[in-house]
């Protein structure tokens, strides 16, 4: 019996180490953008690291992906500002100066991202009412 604990034991820990070394496929954009080596204070340091980014790597996949990983890392949600009706959308220099933003500071920095990197991108302006449960992903 203790034999046959042991064995159970063994096999489930192997297949809990082996579902967490799961390769994460951009750990090398997400490993750059961590270690890029200059501060970024405004959109001129902003275009040079997207200027790194395109030498770095060709893929539009892994450099959309390395604006995501800059944005979630360096921008933050401004809560306080959510119902601030005289809130406007900053300029690129004044985001990434301040680190906050609303929905649109994140879209229009995504999209000066894109833009500069060639990918196709479309801000749609508007509100919407409804649930996170609401939104078919990849039906």
């Amino acid at each position: 019996m203790r034999q046959i604990l042991i064995t159970v034991y063994i096999l489930v820990s192997l297949i809990f180490t082996a579902q967490s070394q799961q390769e994460n496929k951009y750990f090398r954009v997400d490993e750059f953008v961590k270690n890029y080596p200059q501060r970024i204070n405004n959109q001129q340091d902003l275009d040079r690291f997207i200027e790194a980014v395109n030498k770095q790597f060709s893929s539009p996949t892994d450099k959309v992906r390395a604006a995501f990983y800059w944005i979630s890392e360096n921008i933050s949600y401004n809560y306080k500002a959510v119902n601030d009706r005289s809130y406007r959308t900053k300029d690129i220099t004044s985001l990434i100066q301040s680190g906050e933003a609303l929905c649109s500071g994140y879209a229009n920095l995504m999209e000066y991202f894109c833009k500069k990197f060639g990918v196709e991108c479309v801000t749609i302006d508007g509100t919407g009412r409804s649930l996170y449960s609401d939104v078919v992903l990849n039906p």
